[in-house]
């Protein structure tokens, strides 16, 4: 016994047992109490220990495998090349299928006698088997992304392309209207909402960009989020008008809007790109309600809710699962609008500034009964001054500052630029 000990693993064993070769006999000298193996003699030959084991122990599928691997000839032959013979199998235990290892070893140099143990390695193929399958969720994850972004790098050419084909066109028109002023007018009306439109979206790209790489950094100042309403205003009721769309402003704490320090470019990114979601998705004679609720946090902080709300088309279930990945588009939705220009980019750029503020977004859509989102966002209160004075005085001063006596060359190599 002592010969074989420094043979023994640290690890969970069945048996621990010494095959005789010139009496091709197996002796156990521990056992796992509950295993068939403790029920055995402690000597039998090993042909029928073998047998034994076969017919009552190893799963159906590797008896076979077992029955061929498991053979003096075939274990002394891989221990002397490899130093060792290993054989892993699958065992009948409590009616559940569980991994176990056989490991052989020559006890010492007169080659008469061969260590065998067999180890339960179920928890260590059970680890290995979940590490597998992370893996190839990753895999799948990476593979899924870039088929993703392959799609989206194709649909955003187009998105491009067909904008600046417009506008090519529309350069056309003007030239032949230059002696029709209303004409020409529409023209560059045209031109001026096409190059508004691939500026959202090279904004877009950028934006989730530098999210994925961390790079979006908030730049919270006192501002009046008075202006920031009446920008959405003028904004969205001339668009909804066109379409035959009700929409809704409605506010509330109109106190707190001028002292809070926040971003106010983020902010508006939120509520534009929300906003512009419901328009685009609602049908005509349909509704969009947008609601603004300040309320006082705490002495130096409000919270604000934002509720934006519409009557469109709403989202299919399957989609609203991945509403907030990059890239991800409702086209399964019978309800849209082929046509409609989208970069998948929204959402994702949404959350993740809502994120970045510390707030959170809640969701509840409907297929075809409409979308409605709440933003929940606190931020410090500004000093009591004129919020709107404090921002441009501090700006202007930095700007000042930072040029003084200083002098600025600007040198471009594109004469458009």
């Amino acid at each position: 016994m002592a010969q074989i000990s420094w043979l023994i693993p640290n690890c969970e064993f069945d048996f621990v047992g010494l095959v005789d070769l010139k009496k091709n006999n197996l002796e156990f000298f521990l056992t796992k109490q509950g295993t068939i193996h403790s029920r055995l003699q402690r000597i039998l030959d090993f042909k029928t220990a073998r047998q034994y084991t076969i017919d009552n122990l190893i799963a159906p599928e590797y008896r076979e495998f077992f029955d061929k691997e498991i053979r003096i000839p075939n274990m002394i032959e891989q221990m002397d090349r490899l130093g060792s013979f290993t054989f892993a199998f699958k065992v009948i235990d409590k009616e559940d299928q569980s991994s176990r290892l056989v490991r052989s070893y020559w006890l010492d140099d007169s080659r008469e006698f061969i260590v065998i143990l067999q180890s339960n390695v179920s928890n260590l193929f059970e680890r290995e088997l979940e590490e597998f399958r992370e893996a190839q969720k990753s895999v799948n994850a990476a593979e899924k992304s870039n088929k993703i972004r392959a799609e989206f790098v194709s649909r955003i050419t187009h998105d491009i392309r067909t904008p600046i084909s417009l506008v090519n066109s529309m350069v056309d028109f003007a030239f032949e209207d230059i002696d029709n002023r209303q004409k020409l007018i529409e023209d560059l009306e045209k031109i001026r909402s096409t190059g508004k439109l691939l500026l959202a979206l090279v904004n877009d790209v950028l934006d989730i960009s530098k999210i994925e790489s961390g790079k979006i950094v908030l730049q919270p100042t006192a501002c009046d989020l008075n202006e920031v309403i009446t920008d959405i205003r003028n904004i969205f009721e001339s668009q909804c008008q066109q379409k035959n769309i009700e929409f809704k402003l409605n506010t509330e704490g109109k106190e707190f809007f001028e002292s809070i320090i926040a971003d106010r470019v983020r902010i508006t990114q939120i509520l534009m790109n929300l906003i512009s979601n419901a328009v685009k998705y609602s049908l005509a004679e349909g509704r969009v309600e947008v609601s603004i609720i300040a309320k006082a946090a705490s002495e130096e902080t409000c919270a604000i809710r934002f509720i934006i709300s519409d009557d469109g088309i709403g989202m299919i279930e399957s989609f609203q699962e991945k509403m907030f990945t990059p890239f991800e588009q409702d086209y399964d939705n019978p309800l849209r609008d082929p046509k409609t220009v989208s970069t998948g980019l929204g959402l994702p750029i949404v959350k993740n500034l809502i994120d970045l503020m510390g707030g959170t977004i809640e969701v509840k859509s409907e297929f075809g009964h409409g979308t409605r989102f709440t933003i929940d966002l606190e931020f410090p209160i500004a000093k009591k001054i004129d919020a709107k004075t404090q921002s441009e005085a501090s700006r202007v001063k930095n700007i000042q500052a930072a040029l003084h006596g200083r002098k600025i060359l600007f040198a471009e190599d594109n004469e458009l630029n």
